[in-house]
């Protein structure tokens, strides 16, 4: 494995300026869609995560407590603010932003009704489900059957997230070496896939693999008793990571100082097979995230989702020699939290080939509102939403009669961001 730089979101060319001619004409072709971040060395641009600390925490005047859900805008005047306080004030050890707006997944540390919200006491192997003021259990470990991924009582779930969209597989971590039947031993460093079975229910849940292991991938340099204490996934692609203790993953020489320390959160390529640094909680805020606090709980902002063109419309009008873009937000999901504009040639449409590249990466000011120097040349345009840690959705549909409904394909040509992920509208 080798050394990495620090993975940044930036939007690059927003604004910029292209040769215009008069508007009226060309035929302007809308198509709706969806975005994600470039990943660039040296740029760093703002970017959203969730977590929850292990203990009190004071990183920049506002206390943080276990059983708080907090969100962290990067680079922000006020970077750390707090999303939801679970009742009963159990420590939470794993969440989840789901698509759907408002909708949460957590587990805790131990068992607790959440002072009188579920019907009866959630344990530390189950996961639990808000939604509108409402907690359900989503995952009961100890009722999954014995054959189907049970967790023995004792355990305690430490990371998760969910694997394509709100009813996709839910993926999560345990605090302890647990016996999976069919998997065997799992290790604190490892995370497990469950996919939902036909008995639905918080019981609905079948064990089917290990997803990741992390001191099976950094062998020599994270030991097995390593425990990951936050997960997820971006775009199908990088993996993000907190552990509960300092580790060498890149790796450095034998006597150097560890890499990565609690209030960092780190990524693994698995194509690469490299771990960087994808936000370092020490420095954000005064004092900043203190090394004797661990990220218990980790979680991204949702997928992107996807944009209908029924329901956000997109606008455009001259405005001098340049146009403005102007659309009403939204996606199907809650992930969609910034916008980009590709423009492409009509003509080369007309062939059958879509062609556009982007010309603004940033919705500025997050109004829903472009100026943009068009080309010199009879345009179409897609409008992006992309997610705040950088995976693009969908790029809109086409109808072909020979095959039906289409996903239009990204970019060819220059994209806004690096990944793409499609996933289920909640």
């Amino acid at each position: 494995m080798t050394r990495t730089t620090r993975l940044a979101p930036v939007y690059p060319n927003a604004g910029i300026t292209r040769p215009t001619t008069a508007i009226a004409a060309r035929c302007l072709a809308i198509l709706l869609a969806l975005l994600w971040l470039v990943l660039a060395a040296g740029d760093t641009a703002a970017q959203t995560l969730y977590l929850s600390p292990d203990v009190p925490a004071d990183p920049d005047g506002i206390f943080l407590l276990p059983w708080d859900i907090v969100r962290h805008d990067a680079g922000a005047a006020a970077p750390y603010s707090s999303v939801l306080a679970v009742p009963g004030d159990p420590a939470v050890t794993a969440i989840h932003r789901m698509d759907r707006a408002g909708h949460w997944l957590f587990a805790i540390g131990a068992a607790s009704d959440l002072a009188g919200s579920l019907g009866g006491p959630a344990e530390a192997r189950d996961v639990v489900r808000y939604s509108a003021g409402t907690f359900n259990r989503f995952f009961c470990g100890g009722l999954v059957p014995l054959a189907s991924g049970f967790v023995p009582a004792g355990t305690r779930i430490d990371a998760v997230y969910l694997d394509g969209g709100d009813a996709g597989a839910l993926i999560v971590s345990f605090d302890t070496p647990t016996p999976l039947a069919g998997i065997g031993l799992v290790s604190p460093s490892a995370l497990v896939r469950y996919e939902p079975s036909g008995a639905g229910g918080c019981s609905g849940w079948t064990a089917v693999g290990i997803e990741l292991d992390v001191a099976v991938v950094a062998t020599g340099f994270v030991p097995a008793s390593a425990n990951v204490t936050g997960a997820d996934r971006i775009g199908g692609d990088l993996w993000l990571l907190a552990l509960d203790v300092p580790g060498d993953l890149a790796p450095l020489d034998a006597t150097a100082p560890p890499t990565f320390l609690p209030g960092h959160i780190i990524y693994y390529d698995p194509v690469s097979g490299d771990f960087g640094l994808f936000e370092d909680l020490q420095l954000s805020g005064v004092p900043g995230w203190q090394i004797s606090d661990q990220v218990d709980a980790l979680s991204c902002g949702g997928n992107p989702g996807a944009i209908d063109p029924a329901t956000t419309p997109l606008r455009l009008r001259k405005s001098g020699a340049s146009v403005l873009f102007d659309w009403s937000p939204g996606g199907c999901s809650a992930g969609a939290e910034n916008y980009g504009i590709y423009e492409g040639e009509i003509a080369t449409l007309r062939s059958g080939v879509y062609d556009y590249t982007r010309i603004d990466c940033d919705d500025a000011g997050a109004d829903a509102m472009e100026l943009v120097s068009p080309a010199a040349f009879d345009s179409y345009y897609v409008v992006v939403p992309y997610s705040s840690c950088g995976d693009e959705g969908s790029y809109g549909a086409s109808f072909d009669y020979a095959s039906g409904t289409l996903e239009r394909p990204v970019s060819a040509a220059g994209r806004c961001a690096a990944a793409q992920t499609l996933s289920v509208c909640p």
